[in-house]
């Protein structure tokens, strides 16, 4: 009997940074600095003379938010849940929507979510500050969230936030006012991602994310965060 149930091919769009030797997220940030700690050469040492494994391990040194990664409330609240304790369901397949950059202003406020249902999704904010990632620019003149948009985000019951700039927060005025965004989003446990890359490759909706790094006891990690959809 001929099988007549149809398949749809499905496709994945990375939507993280590459950590490499060398890799600065945040400007100022220390590098990433990635070194041997058995090399395949030497194994044979490592096992007394006897044949190679062939194998080898390498140290990492970062900064946890190194790349694209998650921060949890721990990360501004002392007492806060930290990236072990997010539930997978606050990580994995999260129905999504892409927020464009309008192109009178270099932030996202509340008027780009009017119209939306951004209840139980990922709101991915999509300005195309990632092309200058790894450059002296990337940290000047970012685009960021207001006060007023994470706020309604809260009360609109958004699931995660993710954005493809340094900070949820306006870099320019943390010296002077903090972080109130990650306070605020933190504060109701929706996860923030930051430092995201090729939101232009995706539709508007109809697609899903995964952000998902080791469960570790810290306030951020970074995480392979990509999108699934057909």
């Amino acid at each position: 009997m001929e099988n007549n149930i149809k398949t749809t091919e499905v496709k994945y769009i990375d939507l993280s940074h590459a950590i490499e030797h060398g890799t600065v997220t945040y400007p100022g940030d220390p590098a990433a600095l990635i070194e041997p700690y058995i090399e395949r050469e030497s194994s044979s040492k490592q096992n007394g003379g006897g044949p190679t494994s062939g194998s080898e391990i390498n140290k990492i040194t970062i900064v946890s938010t190194s790349g694209t990664y998650i921060d949890a409330p721990y990360h501004v609240f002392a007492d806060g849940k930290k990236i072990k304790d997010y539930p997978l369901e606050k990580l994995v397949n999260l129905p999504s929507l892409v927020v464009k950059m309008s192109e009178c202003r270099n932030y996202f406020d509340v008027q780009d979510i009017e119209g939306l249902n951004v209840k139980g999704k990922a709101i991915l904010f999509y300005s195309g500050h990632d092309k200058l990632f790894m450059t002296s620019e990337y940290g000047k003149n970012a685009p960021y969230l207001t006060i007023e948009l994470a706020n309604e985000l809260v009360e609109r019951e958004a699931a995660f936030v993710g954005i493809d700039t340094p900070l949820v927060d306006d870099i320019k005025k943390i010296s002077k006012i903090g972080t109130p965004v990650h306070y605020i989003l933190l504060g109701a446990e929706i996860p923030i991602c930051e430092d995201m890359t090729n939101l232009q490759s995706l539709p508007e909706n109809g697609f899903i994310i995964t952000a998902l790094p080791p469960a570790v006891a810290l306030e951020s990690f970074p995480a392979r965060v990509f999108a699934t959809f057909r």
